[in-house]
């Protein structure tokens, strides 16, 4: 995994067995609902516009903190 994420927003699974891209939606919804502010910087810095917004409108059971963060930084 390229990105430095905190444990944070993934206390159910090993960080160091995600892949940035196969897991790329479950990373960006994570880190939206549950990350720390040093890790949604990092996610806004490495994934696309358009795969954040595709990631935060098909995962299942985001809360709408989330989905209110996404819009006020303009990805959805």
């Amino acid at each position: 995994m390229n990105l430095q994420l905190k444990p944070n927003a993934f206390w159910d699974v090993e960080l160091y067995k995600l892949d940035d891209n196969l897991h790329a939606d479950f990373i960006i919804s994570r880190v939206f609902q549950f990350g720390l502010e040093e890790d949604l910087r990092q996610i806004l810095k490495y994934y696309s516009k358009e795969k954040i917004n595709f990631a935060l409108t098909h995962s299942r059971g985001i809360d709408e903190k989330a989905i209110s963060l996404a819009k006020v930084l303009g990805y959805l």
